[in-house]
């Protein structure tokens, strides 16, 4: 069926990288061009001294050598630049690109024309980028040989515009300098500080307090609800989805800062670190899971698949995460713990990540396809219509299940048949993704739907899945197939409405179990179009946003019927973002 494509609210059509310090970190490798030039001239000088000299004008620099040192340089200004640009050609191949820039700099050019804007050396430049593989993301390179004057005029970033074919003011800049920032803002360009993470523009350069946050300098779309600034949410709300993207795309999260937490309570007022729990599960419950539990990397993939791609327009976000999800990729497939071999890919982990990295740009139809198949390849073999749920629970012929039974991973232990709801749903909005919509005639579809109506419709919601123990994770992943599908939403939105509005669940206080499934219910109620109580259930979401605009760890999902239950700020946040986006 047809898909309405996102709506794209970008006020820029352009996006102009800095080289140096911003794309890649070359600071020490100037020094190191500029030392080896003047012991080719036949002076030895030390790097303290390099650091603070004017290595990029050459005739300040003759003077500062004649002042230091009473030396002058065997051969002229333009002699010692091209000796100068020829070593530097040779140490640049060794440059190492800063992850987090290269990291917009991808997302960037799915969507715009992306260009540096540098005073090195342009043929530098490509080089760098051609031996990092990132040549290919950048249609124009302007460097010091392009333009007249260098940084801080805006001749390159004004060059880098008109090559790119974009007016400058509809372009976005990122530098690490003063004299960049200056450039950039010359041009009429807004501009990122990457030291700080502000937007700046050309009308509220004038001093700091006019800054702006990156995040905060980008439209946050979605549904009216009162404003007047003609966002989704109200100005609290606005306020607080910029404090919250800002702590999701803060680069404090680090190695292990994605990962989700582990706790042996939903409201993790106990965490256990990862690397203790299978001690803990041994001594305290005499279970021993016959592995470490280590790097895991779910909570990311969760995290993309849920902040609205709107909400992420300039791609900190998505940035950030995107490492995360490719790293738990296993083949065609992608799995919980990545660093484990042991621990078998599964569906849920490669649905999650399928839909988050497409629905933000990151995955093309092809590899969407790819994975697709793979899901489709998941399900039980056909059976009777009716399950022999009375001898095995797990036995619904015809309906996905969490893991493979094909033998792709033989170093991998089997896990045996086991059925999500919540997992079921995740796959079944991952193939309504493909272009072409999900093919209802699909007898693995068509069962598929019935086990997650069959699940809403006996009150089985109520007691959590094998892998969610909260009903209102069940709920959430319902409602999005309703308001993504019309044949979702012909099947499922009444049992779903009946178990949203059941006294089982209506009798659970709000936020018992935490903001996440307080963010949860608002969600569900918005894809159900129920309006009732949503206004006063934001405004208790908004009220335990914490200062630093994250919300707490709750329990999300857990390690099958093992005591543990996973969570983390960063994947509260992200439903958080979510339920007050709209």
């Amino acid at each position: 069926m047809p898909k309405d494509p996102p709506a794209k609210t970008s006020q820029y059509e352009a996006v102009i990288f800095d080289f140096d310090g911003t794309l890649f970190d070359t600071a020490d490798m100037h020094i190191e061009t500029a030392r080896t030039t003047l012991l080719e001239a036949g002076l030895a000088v030390s790097v303290e001294w390099l650091r603070s000299a004017p290595l990029s004008d050459p005739a300040e620099l003759r003077r500062k050598l004649r002042s230091d040192f009473d030396w002058t340089p065997p051969f002229s200004d333009e002699e010692m630049l091209a000796r100068g640009t020829r070593n530097w050609r040779t140490v640049i191949t060794h440059a190492v690109p800063v992850p987090t820039v290269v990291d917009l700099a991808r997302v960037a050019a799915v969507s715009s024309p992306v260009a540096v804007a540098s005073s090195n050396d342009s043929k530098a430049i490509s080089r760098a980028l051609d031996r990092n593989g990132l040549g290919m993301l950048f249609s124009a390179v302007v460097g010091r040989g392009d333009v007249t004057h260098l940084k801080p005029a805006p001749d390159a970033f004004l060059l880098a515009a008109a090559r790119l074919g974009v007016e400058p003011a509809r372009c976005l800049a990122y530098e690490n300098s003063d004299e960049g920032v200056t450039a950039a803002l010359a041009a009429g360009m807004d501009v990122v500080d990457v030291r700080t993470m502000t937007v700046t523009t050309p009308e509220r350069s004038s001093s700091t307090a006019d800054q702006r946050d990156a995040l905060s300098a980008l439209p946050v779309a979605g549904h009216e609800r009162g404003t007047d600034h003609g966002s989704g949410a109200s100005v609290a709300e606005h306020d607080a989805l910029i404090k919250a993207l800002t702590f999701l795309a803060d680069e404090k999260h680090g190695h292990d800062g994605y990962g989700a937490q582990l706790a042996v309570d939903p409201l993790f007022k106990q965490i256990i670190p990862r690397q203790e729990a299978r001690s803990f599960l041994r001594e305290r419950h005499g279970v021993e899971v016959g592995f470490d539990l280590g790097r895991e990397a779910s909570g990311a993939g969760l995290a993309l698949a849920h902040v609205p791609p709107e909400a992420d327009e300039g791609h900190a976000l998505s940035a950030r995460l995107a490492p995360w999800v490719h790293s738990a990729r296993r083949g065609r497939r992608y799995c919980f713990f990545p660093d484990n071999p042991q621990f078998a890919a599964d569906t849920d982990c490669t649905s999650v990540a399928l839909m988050g990295l497409f629905t933000h740009g990151l995955l093309s139809e092809g590899e969407l396809r790819v994975g697709i198949a793979q899901l489709l390849s998941s399900a039980t073999p056909p059976g009777p219509s009716e399950p022999a749920r009375d001898t095995d629970p797990d036995e619904w012929p015809g309906v996905f299940q969490v893991y493979w039974e094909d033998g792709e991973e033989p170093q991998a232990w089997p896990r045996g048949r086991k059925h999500d709801a919540v997992v079921c749903a995740n796959i079944l909005y991952t193939l309504d993704l493909s272009p072409a919509g999900v093919d209802s005639s699909d007898a693995r579809v068509q069962a598929t739907v019935a086990y997650l109506a069959d699940h809403l419709t006996s009150g089985g919601f109520l007691s959590g899945t094998r892998y969610y123990p909260a009903p209102e994770a069940c709920l959430h992943a319902v409602s999005r197939l309703c308001a993504r599908s019309r044949y979702y939403a012909r099947h499922l939105s009444t049992p779903l409405h009946d178990a949203f509005t059941s006294p089982g669940l209506q009798g659970i206080p709000d936020g018992e179990n935490g903001p996440l499934n307080l963010a949860l219910r608002i969600i569900t109620a918005d894809n159900l179009g129920l309006a009732h109580d949503q206004a006063r259930q934001r405004t208790l979401l908004l009220a335990q946003q914490r200062p630093d605009g994250s919300w707490p760890a709750c329990a999300y999902y857990r390690l099958g019927r093992l005591p543990f239950h996973f969570g983390s700020p960063v994947l509260t946040t992200a439903f958080a973002v979510a339920a007050l986006h709209g």
